[in-house]
């Protein structure tokens, strides 16, 4: 098969067409702007007027899977391209596999295109997920890193999903595959293919170490979603977070878990999350950590040693602070404000803070979380086991709502979870003097939980 039998050539910076393909435009003599142009590629270039132009009816394709339609907000926008990027192994094969299968037949074929993997690899992964041989019927296999032969099949094939697995080897010649020309490139052709055919196009793409997509930032602004798939710190669930979306709300986010069968969605994941944790325990208490545009759910652990003495006087010897996962100085300022806002003695007692699934920077918006493990192990008195605090505690003892505060509520949200940010730090400290959950009734609590 011959791109040449579907297309004719056109030079991408001055538009030049001729008959056959060349290494060099022959008006702009710019070497390798010379492309194939693939029926439909192209628009009509003809105006139209608002009212003539044709609606879509369903402009959402359901794709089965339940967390994946939640993260793009309904399922697969029609005529959009998608980019969904991932550490290798994560699942973005698994998962995308999972689409392919689950296509509805009546809306086109799938053509599924993986330049990393044989098709004998990808065939044995279906059956180990169980796919139906009647739902592989309508996938077609093609393993291709040229770009222009996967654009002509499409064409030849009218394919109405197509999967690229994966950006990073696959390009137009004669760029080099995994450059960011060829991503940037690559992403704008198959952007336009599927806004003038009316397809879906979804680009596989991996992070690089630092967690951006590789590409980078520049590959996001040709494409209509972007969605990241990331590991959740204290469960070995996934996480696919819809980051950009010009058909749906962002952000919105889908939990899943590997099985034998493949990525299954996370109906319930406050309630398994919680199964791992003695709700009844005192010391502990939930925020959400974010890291540039990440967030998830850590737990903030507390452990007070005994008041300890010195000498025959008996004077007390100053406490030491050890923190894992948090920000040591983060946690002397908090301690700081406890002792003299809020009238917490904490003199003489060595305080051990573990905050699971943190890391050690410092995040503001943990700070309520780790003020009421610390509270609650200084009082004995288990907190609300079904809430998530948010909130960064200023000198005074007043909150203030963090950075990434809507983030972090969505997220606490999706899990299940609710949401408290108290006033002031003095009000969470009543609410456990008052008895923490034995107290949910009164009237406080509803000051403190201040849901959003």
């Amino acid at each position: 098969m011959t791109v040449a039998a579907f297309a004719a050539f056109r030079c991408t910076e001055c538009g030049h067409g001729s008959a056959s393909g060349a290494g060099r435009c022959s008006k702009c003599k710019r070497w390798g702007t010379v492309s194939p142009i693939v029926e439909g590629l192209s628009g009509s270039g003809l105006p139209q007027k608002l009212s003539e132009v044709a609606r879509v009816t369903e402009d959402k394709i359901a794709t089965g899977i339940a967390d994946l339609d939640h993260a793009l907000d309904g399922g697969l926008p029609r005529a959009s391209c998608i980019v969904i990027g991932g550490q290798p192994g994560i699942g973005k094969s698994t998962l995308l596999l999972q689409v392919a299968a689950e296509f509805p037949p009546e809306y086109g074929r799938v053509l599924y295109v993986s330049s990393e993997e044989a098709p004998s690899k990808i065939a044995s992964r279906s059956d180990r997920l169980k796919v139906a041989l009647a739902k592989q019927e309508n996938v077609t296999i093609l393993n291709e890193g040229d770009a222009e032969r996967i654009l002509a099949l499409a064409a030849k094939e009218k394919s109405a999903l197509i999967i690229i697995d994966s950006v990073q080897t696959t390009a137009f010649p004669p760029d080099a595959a995994g450059t960011l020309q060829a991503a940037v490139t690559l992403a704008a052709r198959f952007f336009k293919l599927a806004h003038n055919v009316g397809c879906i196009v979804i680009l596989v793409c991996h992070v690089t170490k630092d967690g951006d997509l590789a590409g980078p930032k520049k590959l996001e602004h040709y494409v209509d979603v972007v969605c990241e798939f990331d590991s959740d710190r204290r469960t070995d669930w996934r996480t696919l977070v819809a980051e950009k979306n010009r058909s749906g709300a962002t952000p919105r986010i889908g939990v899943f878990k590997m099985t034998a069968e493949g990525l299954m969605s996370v109906p319930n994941p406050a309630e398994e999350m919680l199964t791992a944790i003695d709700a009844d325990a005192s010391g502990w208490a939930l925020g959400v950590q974010t890291e540039e545009s990440k967030s998830w759910i850590v737990q903030a652990q507390c452990m007070l040693g005994e008041v300890a003495t010195s000498g025959e006087d008996g004077d007390i010897v100053p406490g030491k602070l050890y923190c894992a996962g948090c920000s040591p100085t983060r946690c002397k300022q908090i301690l700081a404000v406890l002792e003299r806002k809020c009238d917490v003695d904490l003199t003489g007692r060595d305080v051990y803070l573990n905050v699971v699934g943190g890391k050690d920077k410092a995040d503001p918006g943990l700070d309520l979380a780790i003020a009421a493990a610390i509270v609650s192990a200084k009082l004995d008195v288990a907190f609300w086991k079904d809430s998530v605090l948010v909130g960064e505690i200023g000198l005074l003892g007043e909150v203030i709502r963090p950075s990434g505060y809507e983030n972090r509520c969505f997220l606490a949200e999706r899990y299940g979870f609710g949401i408290a940010t108290p006033r002031t730090l003095r009000e969470l400290v009543d609410h456990l003097v008052m008895g923490g959950d034995e107290e949910e009734e009164d009237d406080s609590v509803d000051e403190v939980g201040d849901s959003e």
